[in-house]
């Protein structure tokens, strides 16, 4: 992904699905999509419409955990379970290495 594929999703695949879901559901016509920091989101001026009803907007920083606290327990357990598999490997790593001599 980079920069370009996504503005590219955001004006084509993007803002046609959430007008197509306001007209069907009855609502204004707008949307606002917020994000993360991520480095392949292009600028938020670049992602805005033309008539600027259809518009993205990042989250401030190290929000993300905040707002989403799956993520932290995702993340917890990814590093729990390398640490865990990092202690196997060392330990294998040295069994092996004592083998060969």
């Amino acid at each position: 992904m980079n920069s370009k594929i996504f503005e590219e999703w955001f004006f084509n695949d993007f803002v046609p699905s959430a007008k197509s879901h306001n007209v069907k559901h009855g609502l204004p016509d707008c949307a606002l999509l917020l994000l993360d920091n991520a480095s392949v989101h292009p600028k938020e001026d670049v992602l805005t419409t033309a008539d600027g009803r259809y518009k993205a907007m990042f989250l401030p920083p190290n929000v993300t955990s905040i707002l989403q606290p799956l993520d932290q327990s995702v993340i917890e357990t990814f590093k729990r379970l390398k640490i865990i598999y990092l202690i196997h490997f060392d330990k294998l790593f040295s069994k092996l290495y004592l083998l060969s001599r």
